[in-house]
């Protein structure tokens, strides 16, 4: 084989490879949903309630808008900080009359590999002012805060240990804060199902979203287009759970239980 023989299959071998390994992000890829259509795609589930659905040929999300000012009951799970059974959190927005509920910690099982074994979330959860589980300062949480009226307000931090020692009224721990103050936090670009939250409005609205084929710089981009300040992403993958109506808003991959989320209903004195 000549020398210009292999110079040329040399050359082929490495235009292949810089052509299937880099490419230009699209405007759509980088948008993922351009604002100018975000008013029109907005639907009104209940009082204090609205959805965003979006599909194209690679990409499902889902976000559930709440607007804490209005009158909520918060319930969680697990109750203590003993390895429990997990919960389907479709059961347990149904049995509790949940508008809409979804999974938070990450959790391990004390029988590795087994579906059916008892699991304890990580990191921080507080329910009705008590501690739950302990905080994991690696790990982000969003907290809660009730007002005098029954409403809410609430606050994500970059680290579970920064939660005032007056504790909050409710707090779940997730994995990582994404956004911030406008600015994406960076992490590897790996897609997966992906379970998140999001505030704005100094903490008076919430978002939840799940989504299929997502990184954590989408779900951020997708925040901060429909306009939220700070998010972070809760545990995803096969824990995705998020409910509206008793209805699992995403589908098409095998969902296991979890052992740990909330939901909000209706206050009702």
């Amino acid at each position: 084989m000549t020398k210009k023989t292999c110079f040329l299959i040399a050359f082929f071998i490495s235009t292949l490879f810089i052509f299937f390994s880099c490419r230009t992000i699209s405007e759509h890829e980088e948008s993922l949903l351009p604002p100018e259509e975000l008013d029109s795609n907005w639907k009104k589930n209940g009082e204090g309630i609205e959805l965003l659905d979006y599909f194209d040929s690679k990409i499902e999300y889902h976000v559930v808008k709440i607007d804490l000012s209005k009158k909520w009951e918060i319930i969680s799970f697990p109750e203590n900080d003993s390895w429990n059974n997990p919960k389907s959190v479709k059961e347990f927005a149904k049995k509790n009359n949940l508008e809409v509920c979804v999974n938070t910690n990450p959790f391990e099982r004390k029988i590795n590999q087994n579906p059916f074994s008892k699991t304890q979330p990580i990191g921080i959860i507080i329910s009705n002012s008590k501690l739950i589980s302990r905080p994991n300062s690696r790990y982000s949480a969003i907290a809660f805060y009730k007002q005098g009226d029954r409403t809410y307000k609430a606050e994500i931090f970059d680290s579970q240990t920064e939660i005032p020692s007056t504790n909050p009224d409710f707090s779940f721990g997730g994995f990582f804060t994404i956004l911030r103050d406008n600015k994406i936090y960076e992490f590897k670009n790996f897609k997966d199902v992906r379970c998140a939250a999001a505030i704005s409005d100094d903490g008076r609205t919430l978002y939840l979203l799940a989504g299929k084929n997502l990184s954590y710089k989408d779900t951020a981009l997708i925040f901060m287009n429909l306009g939220a300040e700070t998010a972070l992403q809760f545990d995803g993958g096969s824990s995705t759970s998020l409910v509206l109506k008793n209805k699992n808003l995403l589908n098409g991959f095998i969902r296991c239980k979890v052992a740990a989320g909330f939901g909000l209903g209706y206050f009702c004195q």
